[in-house]
């Protein structure tokens, strides 16, 4: 990969770049009002410095992540053959919204995703699509904080699996690790003004999403590495061991299952065993898991300035970062979610990843990274939401002072305004993820209200503008699952 520039950094962070880069090109507003009058597509923009590679790494940062941690439980609600069928088809029309950014980008020379929407559909488009993304973000930092009760729980229990210590208060409430941990971690980092400091927690980030789906893989029931036994991969013992991962000398590397008493935990009374599902058992199922898959593939609000940065931005290069950049995403989330499916079946949980061991170690690992990739995603999702609070027309990001202009606290944590509105939002964030419990709740409203807009409907408005013809019957479509 090529070395990352100073003009690269809205690329590097989507959600925090689309804010900084909107107020640099919200200065010429002589231009920004031409674009929104103008309905014909005017020369490509000359673009950035980024190599084709660079993008497409940027491009899989902003997508892979928590998304496909529900993939599995998309295919216990949607059935395993309509559901990869439908992660296909979403993926295809992820594409098609993709292409019709690049061309609305291209034909508008916008740096942003709210830039395209005021150029196309008018100036006030730009606060209802900064709103409608910042609270996306907030949606998003819900629902890693709900991913991070489950997992600091199950990483303090690797420590102590027969809970000799069951008094210990997080014990009693597995809340109290949360809020503990966004005290001393998450709160601070989200006061910082400048958060160029956590841009290498992306690589780090895309690296965990893909080590996710090998620890899924690895801890499937496969039985003599060819086959799987399907449905069992709770079983004490059938995974992790057969894979070459197992030591008997170390029972903390063996993958296997251990109840309070160092056995297998038992089945619920009357609980039937998890089986496996073709086809969905009724609609209200499919229609609660449809946006889950919206959530996981949605590259809308980061594709704008990654495109806008990539050096040479033509109409091919574009299309071949948008091909390569979704049959990857695409590869990963097949793999995920069919072996993950299979290994649980219908008793998968909503969070992939809490269905595997406590006590394997390369799960502890996964566990851990994944807490400290949420870690340093939130402050980003907050600086974005907090922006649009302080700044709703201009989405310029956040309410701080410029380098140089304070000292002390306010240069570091920026003016007071900002500091009251990120401790609104980090304790609101709190208060949600510790009321609600299910993940695809959360996950499925984020997704419906706002990945629908950002990734279906506001695209193919934006392009009927800009051409000002008749809609095509792929651009409604678009618009119409959206809707």
């Amino acid at each position: 990969m090529a070395p990352m520039h100073p003009e690269q950094v809205a690329a590097t962070e989507p959600l925090l770049g689309s804010a900084s880069a909107a107020s640099a090109t919200s200065d010429n507003e002589g231009d920004e009002e031409r674009g929104a009058n103008s309905r014909t597509p005017t020369a490509p923009t000359a673009g950035g410095a980024a190599s084709l590679g660079a993008s497409l790494a940027n491009i899989l940062i902003s997508v892979l992540g928590a998304g496909q941690l529900t993939l599995p439980y998309v295919m216990g609600q949607c059935g395993l053959v309509l559901g990869i069928l439908l992660l296909v088809l979403f993926a295809g029309v992820a594409v098609y919204s993709s292409e019709l950014l690049r061309a609305l980008a291209t034909a508008t020379k916008s740096a942003t995703y709210g830039d395209v929407m005021a150029k196309t559909l008018g100036p006030q488009w730009r606060g209802w699509s900064n709103g409608i993304v910042s609270l996306y973000a907030f949606g998003t930092a819900v629902s890693f904080m709900i991913i991070m009760v489950e997992e600091l729980h199950r990483i303090v229990d690797f420590f102590d699996p027969m809970r000799v210590h069951a008094s210990v208060p997080w014990e009693e409430n597995k809340r109290l690790l949360l809020v503990l941990v966004t005290v001393t971690i998450v709160y601070p980092l989200s006061l910082l003004r400048d958060l160029r400091a956590l841009r290498f927690t992306s690589t780090f980030g895309a690296v965990a999403a893909v080590y996710m789906t090998a620890v899924v893989w690895v801890y499937a029931p496969w039985r003599g590495g060819h086959t799987m036994d399907v449905c069992h991969g709770g079983e004490a013992g059938t995974a992790g061991s057969e894979a070459g991962i197992g030591s008997d000398s170390w029972s903390g590397f063996d993958g296997r299952w251990v109840g309070t008493d160092g056995s297998a935990p038992p089945q619920p009374p009357g609980a039937a065993p998890p089986r496996l599902r073709l086809w969905p058992e009724s609609a209200a199922s499919i229609s609660a898991a449809i946006p889950l898959l919206s959530f996981a593939l949605n590259s809308g609000w980061a594709f704008v300035p990654i495109y806008s940065t990539m050096r040479n931005p033509t109409p091919r290069r574009g299309s071949v970062l948008i091909g390569w950049a979704h049959a990857v995403i695409l590869v990963n989330y097949l793999a995920m979610a069919s072996v993950g499916y299979l290994s649980f079946c219908d008793g998968v949980m909503d969070n992939v990843v809490d269905s595997l061991p406590t006590t394997a170690v390369p799960v502890l690992i996964a566990r851990v990274a994944l807490v400290l990739q949420l870690c340093c995603g939130l402050p980003l999702r907050f600086h974005v939401t907090a922006g649009v609070l302080l700044r709703p027309g201009s989405g310029s990001g956040v309410e701080a002072p410029e380098r140089g202009e304070r000292g002390g606290c306010a240069a570091l944590f920026g003016s007071w305004r900002w500091i009251i509105v990120q401790t609104g939002l980090v304790s609101l964030s709190l208060l949600c993820a510790c009321t609600v419990t299910e993940l695809h709740i959360v996950i499925g409203l984020t997704a419906a209200i706002c990945a629908s807009c950002i990734i279906y409907i506001f695209p193919g408005l934006a392009y009927y503008q800009l051409v000002n013809a008749k809609p095509s019957a792929a651009v409604a479509a678009v618009v119409a699952v959206g809707v």
